[in-house]
């Protein structure tokens, strides 16, 4: 007996080991880790091009339209094609508004209720409800005319769901 008594004080108490850290991740993890967030990136940048995609090609085609005007197109001709472009987005955009027959009075009140900026006001409301139907124009309101719908279009850079009401 003797001997197990002696022995009593020399027991250890029982040591639990070391929780289990979550760092250092072994070098698969981090990988993985890189590989997901890399995938989320990637998917955002890509649905962001994609959405921007429409934007991006209207703008080329009013700067094209720019260019030809500036090279000595006929402005009757550049002033079609303005107004062509500015009506295919408009649909493009607007789905739930019927858009295709307003001229007029009634399509700027759409493109005023459209934009926040409002590039239609003042004196490019003559030269915006007429522009389709005059074959010459001066340079500062063709000039005007490019900007108005320039803004316009940096306005509504995406589909619209909403319904506008004329």
């Amino acid at each position: 007996m003797r001997q197990h008594t002696d022995l009593i004080p020399k027991l250890r108490d029982i040591h639990l080991p070391a929780p289990a850290s979550f760092f250092p991740l072994p070098l698969a993890w981090w990988g993985v880790i890189f590989l997901l967030v890399g995938l989320v990136f990637a998917l955002v940048y890509f649905l962001y091009y994609r959405r921007s995609k429409q934007i991006r090609s209207v703008l080329r085609q009013l700067t094209q339209i720019e260019q030809a005007y500036q090279q000595g197109e006929d402005t009757g001709v550049c002033l079609m094609k303005l107004g062509l472009l500015l009506k295919h987005y408009a649909i493009i955009q607007f789905p739930q508004t019927p858009l295709r027959h307003l001229c007029g009075e009634q399509w700027l009140v759409f493109l005023q209720k459209t934009s926040r900026t409002r590039p239609f006001l003042d004196e490019n409301e003559v030269d915006m409800i007429y522009f389709p139907y005059q074959n010459t124009v001066t340079p500062s309101v063709m000039s005007k005319l490019l900007a108005a719908v320039r803004q316009w279009l940096m306005d509504n850079p995406h589909r619209s769901y909403r319904s506008i009401r004329l």
